[in-house]
């Protein structure tokens, strides 16, 4: 498979360098760094020991900041992501000491160039990136592999199949799986020996609070002292219209409701306009610098890398991608933040973790958006019901304080 990969790298590199250029010329290539993707390195490596872990894009970044920043304490650590988002979000919560490259791209000589410059000891990918020249030409410098996190999306049977006949190639360059579910356990167990599987451990689940500004934060809570604060957090194409309808409805009841929409891709803004422009509400848009007025209906946080903030400032967070058939995102980025936690009906993403939350009467789930127009006006009225379910959502963060210490565990015993 490894060399038919090739041959088609091979084959459609011409296609491949215009798709790149064309990313360059939309900023989601760095231009400056671009050597990084063609494995031409400036930055040296360091004395001693390296880990290297990958990690897509932002979401897999911020899930093992706080692992590195417990390992890069004894060790040196390099980190690379695919995504100058990512770049961006690394570069304000990364330790000084931790070197970030961008991950070179799946052509073998550029990644042989990369692991001949860096030499590292440990590869660490986090949750499914499956790049086959990046693990054979890893295991060929016998350079031990873990999949960390790792995660695969349920789908249909069909697809199933393919997907495990495809990782099922590279389960012998892999050392050690660690799912972060059960559905991910269940699939690895199927295509590899049970000596590379370990027990369920989410790093998510075991990570630290994401970062704020505190000055900010105060800045933003004395001027919304007196207003009710709703935020849906992570949203996707859709769920906008939702939001807007359902802010449109409650702002009856509830004339000073601010609702804070932080998209998943702040990319969507101009789009995302346009639907809360149909419902006639007033919009401030934080990546303009625009403020908060008593006027504003919504608040558009198209920025990135401030979810911590507006999961701080706001008592209830709405968790996006579970309104339509995405599957949902880390419902424990609120939870560590003291924040309320409602999910629709889509959370097939988180069923484990959703499942302990249910359990132990730790989140909200609704249905529609009638129930969710309901739930959240007798929430916005109701301090007591909030503070009752974030006592029980800190109790299970309190719980799943050991994973991180385990994943340290691990890697040192790999090392």
């Amino acid at each position: 498979m490894i060399k038919v990969y090739n041959i088609l790298m091979t084959a459609l590199w011409p296609i491949i360098r215009i798709y790149l250029n064309h990313r360059i010329k939309i900023g989601k290539e760095d231009i400056k760094r671009f050597n990084e993707r063609i494995g031409i390195y400036k930055q040296a490596r360091p004395d001693g020991k390296l880990i290297w872990f990958h990690a897509a894009s932002v979401g897999e970044s911020i899930s093992i900041i706080s692992l590195i920043k417990d390992l890069s304490q004894v060790h040196n650590i390099l980190i690379t992501s695919g995504t100058t988002s990512s770049a961006k979000v690394l570069s304000s919560m990364l330790p000084s000491n931790v070197i970030h490259q961008f991950v070179p791209i799946d052509r073998r000589s550029y990644v042989k160039s990369f692991l001949n410059h860096f030499r590292p000891n440990l590869a660490f990918f986090v949750e499914s990136e499956i790049w086959p020249n990046l693990l054979n030409e890893t295991k060929k410098q016998n350079i031990k592999i873990i999949i960390g996190s790792a995660r695969i999306t349920p789908k249909p049977i069909l697809y199933y199949k393919l997907q495990q006949s495809f990782f099922q190639t590279f389960i012998p360059l892999i050392d050690l799986v660690i799912p972060q579910d059960s559905y991910t356990k269940e699939f690895y167990e199927a295509i590899a020996p049970q000596e590379k599987i370990t027990d369920i451990c989410n790093l998510k689940l075991g990570s630290n609070p994401l970062p704020f500004d505190d000055s900010e934060l105060e800045r933003l809570q004395r001027s919304l002292a007196n207003r009710k604060i709703l935020l849906a957090a992570s949203t996707h194409d859709n769920e906008e219209d939702l939001i807007a309808q359902c802010h449109y409805n409650l702002r009856k009841q509830y004339p000073g409701l601010l609702t804070i929409i932080a998209p998943r891709h702040p990319g969507r803004s101009d789009s995302i306009l346009q639907y809360l422009a149909k419902h006639n509400l007033t919009v401030s848009q934080r990546s303009k610098g625009e403020e908060i007025t008593s006027k504003t209906d919504i608040y558009l946080a198209d920025t990135i890398g401030e979810m911590g903030l507006f999961f701080k400032l706001s008592p209830i967070s709405l968790m996006g991608g579970t309104l339509v058939n995405i599957g949902g995102h880390n419902i424990l980025e609120p939870a560590q933040l003291n924040s309320l936690i409602i999910i629709g009906p889509y959370t097939q993403n988180f069923t484990d973790v959703i499942n302990i939350f249910k359990q132990n009467q730790a989140i909200t789930q609704i249905q529609d958006q009638i129930e969710l127009e309901q739930k959240i006006a007798l929430l916005l009225n109701n301090q007591n019901e909030i503070n009752k379910q974030i006592v029980a959502q800190n109790k299970i963060m309190i719980e799943f304080a050991q994973i991180r210490e385990n994943y340290v565990n691990i890697i040192k015993k790999m090392l």
